[in-house]
């Protein structure tokens, strides 16, 4: 009997550290604060592999404090301010976390598909673009080769614009922020569903480009017959 609990315990104590591993590297709180996991006899920048907990290291919003994720190859690279360079290849998919301020939800950015990721409410916007992080203001940048361009709306707000569009009816969760004369937009995809004399609902691909930084519909690519007689079949 005792061995079975202890094996039972074990199994629990395994399945929370794995939690614990595939938590976000670095928390902002909603005053700006950075909350790092890391072990408690390592220093910030001396970020383990493994059996991460977390520690408060402080007030984050002195302009020293900005964070950037950069990638280099097969390298990702993850700074906060003036310090070193931390080597975050290997850490998992979820690197930051900001916790929800008013109308904006909670961010998660990390890596998926060779890619930064930007989640918020079950969203994600894929960026092969550096990107930048103010933790008091919760300012979000991506740096392109014509510059730094913030976002002035964030994916999930993106997605609400598209579809009271009625451009697109049903969209993927997961698409890729894109750059054409020098403005990024979040490139959304899906499905205009048009119901045929009521008989059938068929759905045409459709995709929506929305400003990142004004909320703006830029440009849909869909079929011609539909972009002038979709809407009786609506």
């Amino acid at each position: 009997m005792k061995r079975l609990v202890f094996i039972i315990v074990l199994v629990f104590c395994f399945f929370i550290s794995v939690k614990d591993i595939d938590a976000s590297l670095i928390t902002i709180d909603k005053n700006g604060n950075l909350i790092w996991k890391i072990l408690a006899y390592e220093t910030p920048l001396d970020v383990p592999q493994k059996n991460l907990e977390v520690t408060n290291v402080g007030n984050a919003g002195s302009a020293n404090k900005l964070i950037s994720l950069n990638r280099d190859g097969g390298k990702v690279s993850l700074k906060v301010g003036d310090e070193k360079e931390l080597d975050v290849s290997n850490l998992g998919s979820d690197l930051i976390e900001i916790e929800e301020r008013g109308d904006i939800k909670k961010i998660e950015i990390g890596l998926q598909n060779d890619k930064f990721s930007i989640k918020e409410g079950g969203i994600i916007a894929l960026s092969s673009f550096p990107i930048n992080i103010d933790p008091v203001e919760s300012r979000l940048s991506i740096v392109t080769s014509t510059g730094k361009k913030y976002l002035g709306i964030f994916p999930y707000e993106a997605v609400q614009v598209a579809l009271r569009s009625k451009y697109i009816s049903k969209i993927n969760s997961v698409f890729d922020i894109t750059e054409e004369d020098k403005d990024i937009s979040y490139a959304i995809t899906g499905e205009k569903v048009i119901n045929l004399f009521n008989i059938v609902k068929i759905g045409i691909p459709v995709t929506a480009k929305v400003s990142a930084s004004t909320g703006e519909i830029l440009f849909v690519d869909q079929p011609i017959w539909l972009k002038f007689i979709g809407f009786m079949f609506s």
